[in-house]
């Protein structure tokens, strides 16, 4: 420590602390979701999916950009990873689940994600945002496969060691969701 009792900082921590918060701006789910959608908008209302640990932050993007556009919305994300500012019922329901394990309100929250693309209109565009996390928080698992069975599977794959690629090939053997599943 110095005499004011401040300790010493390496000459380079402020340059390191400054990319770092530039790389953490230039990566947040609103600004990516909103640039993006700026840049590629087909125009006309849009349903919004938004599914993942940061669900929020896109979700936020995806308002910025649509604006009035933006219809309904349905957002799974993490407990504890919803703000306030989409809590008001403006579009969008927004479910907290699981994680990293399933839950039983990822199952709700599966049910709900088919329920929405039903009532869905033909033709309306449809926009999916997805990050990670959303292997926990949104399942729809095999009618064979129960809460239990569906938890210590991904309790073992969580530990295994096999990579994500391997881990999803195999959650998506009990899924109804996975894998393109979802459109069938």
């Amino acid at each position: 420590m110095n005499e004011e009792g401040e300790t010493a900082r390496h000459p380079g921590y402020q340059l390191v602390a400054d990319l770092f918060r530039a790389g953490l701006a230039a990566t947040a789910g609103d600004r990516c979701v909103a640039d993006f959608l700026a840049r590629h908008d087909a125009g006309g209302p849009a349903s919004v999916i938004v599914l993942g640990k940061a669900a929020d932050a896109m979700a936020a993007g995806a308002i910025t950009a649509l604006g009035d556009r933006l219809r309904r919305g349905l957002l799974v994300t993490r407990r504890g990873h919803l703000t306030s500012r989409l809590q008001d019922g403006l579009r969008f329901t927004c479910l907290e689940t699981g994680h990293p394990l399933p839950d039983r309100h990822s199952l709700a929250a599966g049910d709900r994600l088919l329920r929405f693309l039903t009532e869905t209109p033909y033709g309306e565009r449809l926009l999916f945002l997805i990050s990670g996390g959303t292997s926990s928080l949104v399942e729809v698992p095999d009618a064979s496969v129960d809460l239990e069975q569906l938890r210590r599977l991904n309790a073992w794959l969580l530990g295994s060691g096999l990579d994500i690629a391997a881990m999803n090939r195999i959650r998506c053997a009990v899924s109804r969701i996975k894998c393109g599943r979802l459109l069938g």
